[in-house]
């Protein structure tokens, strides 16, 4: 007997299940005491503002970060290597992303 909620990448409670999940949402698993006993985060590549979508927002903070205007870290960051190479994200990640948005190529999640 578990108990099931999610978190926005805020940490607030959602109750409306027919939002979309974005980068940094949490799956917590709960005992009946409501014991945390598990927690997954949710990693949306290309969604590197945690809104749930993959749009030109999402471009214009990737550009920030790359032009150091703008800090990125933990599942931002890793949302932001749409290559998943391992490396920090650069200008082809920008590129993925607006191929993603003009439905060019999707980004494999």
């Amino acid at each position: 007997n578990l108990n099931v909620e999610f978190y926005n990448n805020a940490g607030k409670l959602i109750e409306d299940y027919n939002s979309s999940i974005g980068t940094g949402y949490r799956l917590c698993v709960k005992d009946n005491d409501g014991k945390e006993l598990y927690n997954y985060y949710f990693i949306i590549y290309g969604d590197v503002n945690g809104d749930g979508n993959i749009n030109s927002l999402d471009v214009l903070v990737l550009q920030k970060y790359i032009l150091e205007i703008k800090n990125l870290d933990g599942l931002f960051l890793k949302a932001g290597n749409i290559s998943k190479n391992n490396q920090l994200p650069n200008s082809l990640d920008v590129l993925k992303i607006q191929k993603h948005i003009l439905e060019i190529q999707e980004i494999q999640q």
